[in-house]
């Protein structure tokens, strides 16, 4: 058998040594990943190569009232517990204002406390309710206990990740809805959209009906998916490197679009108010429907308490967020899902981007709209 010469000895050391870098940084945190890629060269190509497979994520980041936000513990960083660093933070804090034991304005709290660690948007949505799958996240003191987090989802951006962003603050004439519009509209048309929008119940809720209007004339059926909501609560969005204070005014409506050609998303709306039976059998619909990959996250966004005045009995219906999100996880039972929650008269965004059906109103009442990211 003839002998490897050096150079192919060489060429092959380098890929063993390649592969054995990526088997390892599949597991860093994103810090750890920024720091190894200041080694040399290698390190800092397997970096960059770990981080353009780094999709969506889910993740629970400690609550401003812990020991290391409060005190400013130099050591803390945010990125300690994120996969990727995100070019959209989107923090949901809750319960609502009812429960925070006179904890006016939380969210502009968050924002300020988080916002030196984040280099691009931070958004922060008020909810009545937000759960990481049927466990319950309270992000201050309160009627409900001691707080346990704040739950997040965050969005990466790299070369095959299209993220655009738009929002605007209260007092915006409603033609606004035609510049948010053209802001989240992707350029390549024919890459599907994954489309997230929450607004405030007074000034936003006028804008993002008008904004719905324009979605189903500019994007094609089955070419987008659509999920997010009304809430009560404070809304606030932010561009981080361009804002030195956290203040008044409020956001009245926050809407972004994401495409690439390794990510998949479906949507679906679900009336909470049809028997138990019929909510099971769409929830099987959407999943019999899915292709999933490396990847995948759920969201919903639905009613706190289910109410239909129209009936005299409420037996065989799911009455609760918490019945709602026991059944989720039965059928999407490897899927990790974020939930929130609102008064369920608010509407809930979302459409059937599996139906052929074009004409579908996109904003609901006492129902649940279902997404599901996946990528690879």
């Amino acid at each position: 058998m003839e002998k490897p010469s050096n150079k192919e000895e060489e060429i092959s050391a380098e890929f063993a040594l390649g592969d054995a870098l990526d088997n390892i940084c599949q597991y860093f945190k994103i810090r750890d990943l920024i720091n190894v890629s200041l080694v040399c060269k290698s390190w800092q190509e397997t970096a960059k190569r770990e981080i353009a497979k780094r999709g969506p994520e889910r993740v629970l980041i400690p609550h401003i009232y812990c020991g290391d936000i409060r005190n400013g513990d130099s050591s803390f960083h945010v990125y300690d517990f994120l996969s990727a660093e995100p070019y959209v933070a989107i923090l949901f804090v809750g319960p609502s204002l009812r429960e925070r034991n006179n904890e006016r304005i939380l969210e502009f709290k968050i924002l300020r406390a988080y916002k030196k660690y984040f280099p691009h948007h931070l958004i922060a949505v008020g909810v009545d309710e937000s759960m990481m799958d049927e466990e319950v996240i309270n992000s201050c003191p309160g009627m409900l206990g001691a707080p346990n987090g704040i739950l997040g989802l965050f969005l990466p951006k790299h070369r095959d990740l299209t993220i655009k962003v738009a929002s605007c603050i209260y007092n915006r004439s409603v033609s606004f809805a035609e510049k948010i519009i053209e802001d989240i509209s992707p350029d390549d048309k024919q890459l599907k959209s994954t489309l997230i929008i929450f607004c405030n119940s007074y000034q936003g809720y006028s804008l993002a009906t008008r904004v719905l209007k324009h979605i189903k004339k500019r994007f094609v059926q089955k070419m987008y998916t659509l999920w997010g909501g009304v809430f009560d609560d404070d809304l606030k969005a932010i561009d981080c490197p361009t804002v030195n204070s956290i203040d008044n005014p409020k956001t009245a409506i926050f809407a972004l679009s994401i495409t690439g050609s390794n990510l998949e998303s479906w949507s679906v709306v679900i009336d909470c108010r049809i028997k138990k039976q019929e909510v099971n059998e769409k929830l099987f619909y959407l999943r019999d429907n899915l292709r999933l990959r490396r990847r995948t996250i759920g969201l919903a966004c639905g009613p706190r308490y289910v109410e239909d005045l129209s009936k005299n009995s409420h037996e065989n219906m799911y009455l609760n967020s918490h019945e709602l999100m026991h059944v989720i996880k039965k059928i999407f039972s490897r899927i990790p899902f974020i939930s929130i929650f609102n008064y369920g008269y608010h509407s809930h965004f979302g459409v059937d981007s599996i139906s052929d059906d074009g004409k579908q109103e996109l904003a609901h009442q006492m129902a649940i709209s279902l997404m599901i990211l996946t990528y690879d």
